[in-house]
This record gives C-alpha cells, structure tokens and sequence, in this order.
C-alpha cells in the first residue's frame, strides 16, 4: 500500500490517466479542475476553461436544460446519471458535436460543495451500433431475398447460414478482444480467469496472474502524443503472444496495464516468463518507431493459495506491482504469500 502522504499524490496521477474526461465545478458552476482526457476529448487547453461554466462544451440546445439539471442536483446532491432517459450530444472547441454518457457525483467539503462530472465518449460505441444495425438490415434484406430462392437451391441456403454464423462469431469477437490490441479485454479474461480459478481448484492445480503496467506512459502520451502511445500498446501485446504458451492468457486490461493468467504455472515458472517480458520491452527498438523513445515495464505476480477467490488472486498480484513500482520500476516482485 502506498504512504499516507503519497495518497494525494497518487490519487491526482489516477485521476489524471483515466480514459475518462472528468470536470470539477463548484457551487457557481464555474470549472475549477479538468483531467489531461478532458482536454483531448473537447479539445480546449485546461487554462481556456477554468473559471467558465459548462455550457462552451454542451450544444446551445442544450444550455436550457442542463441549467435545470444542474439547479435540480444542487437542490438534491447525489450521485446520478444527467439527462436520463435522452441521449446527450457534448461539442469540441472546432464545434463538433459527439454523444456522451455524463454521471455527477457530489464532493462535499468543510467550505463548499463541488461537482464531479464524468463524461464518456459514446462516438465509437454509436459507430459500432450503427455498423451492427446496417448488418442487421443487411442480413435480414438477404434473408428475404433468399428465401425465395431455397426452394430451388439448398446450397444457397447453406450460404446465408454460413454468412449468419461468420458475423454472430464477428459481433461475439467485438465483445470479447480489445480493439487496439487484439488481446482479451478485461471482461473475457476476467470470465476466463473464472474458469481456469475453478478448474485449477478442482483439480489442485497450480494458477498464477501477472499484472503489468508500462513505466511513465502517460510521458509517452504528453511528449509523442496518443498515436504513438498506441504503438506501443500493439508492439507490448505482440511480446506478450510471442512470450506466452498457447495455454497462457494474456490481455488488456486498461490503459497501460496488461494482466496474464498462467493455467497450471507455478510461482517460479511463472517468474522466468516475467523477467523474459520484462527484459524483452526494455530491449524493443523502440527508437525506430519514434526516436528517442524508450519503455521498460514493472509486474507483480502471485499464485493461487487454498480458499482464495480469483478477485483475491488478482488483487494479490496488483499489489505486487505496486511494490515493483515502488522499488524503482522496470523490475518484477512475486507475491510472498
């Protein structure tokens, strides 16, 4: 666990490398405080907001109506959505306009009351909605057409199943892979680190997680910028495939930090593969994707103990990240129990 006095600090660097855009107001719905996604997202520098209200990143048909949303929750401070029930429009400094989730959340001081507003980005969520939709017309059109035609032709009827089957296994693959990688996303690994956990269990089989984390990644971000941040998201996902066995899970689990589940690997196994990745991201030659850049990472890792849940195992190995962060990065620390 960290210092009591390295809390604040921690909590402000979190908040800053969220992939969520989130606004402080105070009581006069003036902007006091504005994360680094909050300024990629409406695309306005944090100095050209503080002080103003909100209504620059909302769409003049909506100033009317977030001003009375915005009266109610002052009258009634809780958490909620805002704007239930409709969808959201938010607009970039260029005047774009984009779908959002918005959520508020109260903070409450000795001297005030302030406003915490998060705000997600729906624009690739909407996208892929409509993609789903066009595919959904579009089967359903040749599913028609074809119907027709199945009197006539069994193989064309094994065709459109054929094509039904290919996109539910692609709509299936979105939900599962994370989209800039193409490892797992943290809800298939979390549902198959479920199944090994039980397995392993049953059995009494060994089961190691190793959670990794980038060292410094948001300076890659702030100094080369997100394109190439993405970069090295890809190149640190291909180590992991070329580093892990078939049976091994590797995946994305948010932001910089990646996690693998080690099905039947002991504490030690578990440790060569570690440093191998370790040692594998510092020597990358990541100059030649932009000169001047270099990567090390940190991983904690810990195997499972009779009684302990798989959210325990994972915990377990969080923290052993942390004390290789602590311990001056780019090393790996194994749980000692």
């Amino acid at each position: 666990m960290p210092d009591l006095e390295q809390l604040p600090m921690l909590a402000s660097e979190i908040l800053e490398s969220l992939p969520v855009a989130i606004l402080v107001v105070d009581a006069g719905q003036r902007i006091c405080w504005i994360n680094l996604e909050a300024e990629r997202l409406f695309g306005y520098r944090r100095e050209d907001l503080l002080g103003r209200t909100l209504e620059p990143l909302l769409p003049e048909s909506l100033h009317a109506h977030h001003t009375g949303w915005m009266q109610g929750f002052m009258l009634d401070p809780s958490a909620r959505a805002m704007g239930a029930n409709r969808d959201l429009m938010a607009k970039k400094s260029d005047g774009t306009q984009f779908p959002v989730e918005i959520a508020l959340n109260p903070i409450r001081t000795d001297a005030s009351l302030y406003v915490a507003v998060a705000v997600v980005d729906l624009s690739a969520r909407k996208a892929l909605e409509r993609r789903v939709l066009a595919d959904q017309a579009e089967l359903e059109r040749l599913v028609r057409q074809r119907t027709a035609e199945l009197e006539r032709s069994i193989s064309e009827q094994r065709a459109i199943v054929h094509r039904l089957e290919a996109t539910q296994t692609s709509l299936e693959r979105l939900t599962r892979e994370d989209p800039l990688t193409g490892l797992a996303n943290r809800r298939d690994f979390d549902a198959q680190l479920a199944r090994a956990h039980d397995r392993a269990t049953r059995r009494n089989q060994p089961l190691t997680v190793a959670m990794l984390d980038l060292d410094h990644f948001k300076r890659v971000n702030d100094r080369f910028g997100h394109l190439i941040g993405d970069e090295v998201l890809r190149q640190v996902a291909g180590i992991l495939r070329r580093q892990c066995r078939s049976a091994d899970l590797p995946a994305r689990y948010g932001g910089e930090e990646f996690v693998i589940a080690l099905p039947d690997s002991t504490l030690a196994e578990a440790a060569l593969l570690c440093e191998r990745i370790r040692a594998s991201v510092q020597a990358q030659d990541w100059a030649s994707i932009q000169p001047g850049l270099s990567m090390t990472i940190s991983i904690g890792a810990a195997m499972r103990q009779a009684g302990e849940t798989a959210q325990a195992l994972v915990e377990r190995a969080d923290r052993c990240l942390y004390r290789a962060k602590r311990a001056g990065r780019n090393q790996v620390a194994m749980s000692s129990g």
